[in-house]
């Protein structure tokens, strides 16, 4: 799978099948299941070769979306600039609290899981936070601690338990 502005391609080994979408900003795999949104609709899965639109996900409508990480049986939708959305059994929820403030005020760029309990999550304007399934900062790095940049582009948390960060002016 990969995807452009407004298509998700799928390729199977011998065929192409293409998924339309007005505008999409995310495509990821949670698990075994294939997500993308649509800025106009919402989120997406992919299932036995079809788009499934995900109930209640029309939340997400014109927020673009930075990543998807899995956490405790439920998913964390990252936004730009509209802070942390959850999705756990099935219920939709945007989250209200400081964690999510501090992500809408300084712009989220990347992000990755640590672990089942643990995501690393890239902002524009003030480096790197981790937060956990409480939805509690547990640690930050920014210039200031050692980062090369406050902006990070992407991040990584390698098989050997190593975090990689890429910020504007090289890699962490």
């Amino acid at each position: 799978y990969f995807r452009s502005l407004n298509r998700i391609y799928a390729f199977n080994g011998s065929q192409w099948k293409v998924f339309g979408t007005k505008e999409s900003t995310h495509l990821t795999q949670i698990g075994n299941t294939i997500v993308y949104n649509d800025l106009e609709k919402g989120l997406f899965r992919i299932d036995n070769g079809n788009a499934i639109f995900i109930e209640g996900s029309e939340l997400l409508k014109y927020k673009p979306i930075t990543n998807i990480v899995s956490l405790h049986n439920g998913w964390y939708v990252l936004t730009e600039k509209h802070g942390l959305i959850k999705f756990h059994e099935g219920k939709w929820k945007i989250l209200e609290n400081d964690i999510s403030l501090f992500l809408k005020q300084n712009r989220v760029h990347s992000a990755c899981k640590i672990n089942d309990s643990l995501m690393a999550v890239g902002t524009y304007l003030k480096g790197i936070v981790l937060i956990d399934h409480e939805d509690k900062i547990q640690m930050s790095f920014t210039k200031e601690t050692g980062l090369q940049n406050n902006t990070i582009a992407s991040l990584h948390f390698s098989p050997n338990h190593q975090l990689w960060v890429g910020t504007y002016n090289g890699i962490n």
